[in-house]
């Protein structure tokens, strides 16, 4: 993803240093950035963990398909649960007048924000890499003239392995690169040396993989809708089972489309900011020929970080997409909220009858008091 500079005052408007006699009141926007991590958080990691809880308790059947959205929900909620939490915490911890979590250069302080930074960047990249593979291997199904058998477990674990090790691979450099610096106010700030002409010009093509990878996804599933729609020849099934088929995929270039949609819509601000961002700063060393300071990259980076936050929209509220558009997912929390309803309604019924059992009342019908008639019992509920 982005090649993101953590300081002590990340994404936020205020600066923290390692003394704790600050100002505790928030501005509007510090405010504004808590509550939206906040949200997309709440949010984000419970409809991530239900949709990894449908397929791991096999409400969802375990296809290839599935556990390929599995491994996005995964990625998902782990880019929500590094860089949004730890802004959380920087953000509590500046209103309480306490110190950063990383605010000084010790070992694992150092290691930990290489972590951080590679875990966040790699994770939010995994998710459309799973949707271009899905696009290709949906592609090669829909190509096929006989019905091709499922992609083996040992595949299947191979192209999630690759969507994890290309997206590793992508932000290796700034990981690599990222430590704990200490800018000219002794202010501490986690990040890559952005000072480098070399690594910015790096960090600018990174900013256009995106682009490619927006643009792979839709020519893939722009062949696949060709191919359904167009005459081809036919695979040897049974009518009833193409039609399946064919809705099956449909669904499926439906929900890579819109995700794809959603994940454009969600980075593209913050990819566009950035790559602007990189240039000016590439410009200033190749044409002015100056150099760049470390209070010129944090000064400058202020605007970059108000819209930082919308690239985890797609994180968090993506999986509302499998739900829409897959039926096995559809139908499993669609069992999932009707059985907590039925359950509720047979408790509500079983107090009733508890209370009824205990309060009833019996009328014993006048005319049951002659000589040679049974009496009459009436069983009536309470009022």
């Amino acid at each position: 993803m982005y090649t993101i500079n953590w300081s002590n005052a990340t994404n936020v408007s205020f600066s923290i240093s390692n003394a704790t006699d600050v100002s505790r009141s928030l501005s509007v926007k510090s405010t504004v950035v808590l509550v939206t991590y906040f949200i997309l958080v709440i949010f984000g990691v419970a409809l991530n963990m239900t949709v990894i809880l449908l397929v791991w308790t096999r409400k969802v059947p375990r296809k290839n398909m599935h556990l390929f959205v599995t491994n996005m929900a995964m990625a998902d909620l782990l880019s929500l649960t590094t860089f949004p939490i730890y802004t959380i915490v920087q953000i509590l911890q500046y209103a309480a007048g306490k110190s950063p979590p990383l605010n000084d250069d010790s070992v694992w302080k150092i290691i930990l924000c290489k972590l951080l930074f590679f875990i966040s960047n790699s994770a939010l990249t995994v998710s459309p890499i799973t949707l271009l593979v899905i696009s290709v291997e949906r592609l090669r199904a829909v190509s096929a003239t006989v019905q091709l058998t499922p992609l083996s477990r040992r595949t299947l674990v191979a192209l999630i392995a690759f969507s994890w090790i290309a997206s590793g691979g992508l932000m290796a450099g700034s990981a690599i690169e990222s430590t704990m610096r200490q800018t000219a106010s002794h202010q501490y700030y986690c990040g890559a040396d952005l000072t480098d002409k070399s690594f910015i010009i790096y960090s600018l093509s990174i900013c256009f993989v995106p682009v490619l990878l927006v643009l792979a996804i839709t020519s893939t599933n722009i062949g696949i809708i060709q191919k359904l729609t167009r005459p081809q020849a036919e695979v040897s099934l049974p009518e009833a089972v193409k039609q399946r088929r064919t809705k099956t995929f449909r669904s499926i270039v439906r929900m890579v489309l819109s995700s794809t949609l959603l994940y454009a819509i969600c980075v593209a601000p913050g990819y566009i900011a950035y790559a602007v961002h990189y240039y000016y700063f590439l410009e200033i060393h190749f044409v002015k020929g100056t150099s760049v300071t470390l209070e010129d990259w944090i000064s400058s980076s202020k605007v970059t970080s108000i819209i930082f936050p919308i690239s985890y929209v797609n994180a968090a509220f993506g999986p509302i997409l499998y739900f829409v558009f897959l039926e096995d997912f559809r139908t499993a929390l669609r069992k999932l909220l009707c059985r907590r309803t039925t359950v509720e309604a047979e408790l509500k019924i079983f107090r009733k009858n508890i209370v009824w059992g205990i309060n009833f009342r019996i009328k014993i019908n006048s005319r049951s008091k002659s000589p040679g008639k049974p009496a009459i019992v009436e069983l009536k509920p309470p009022a």
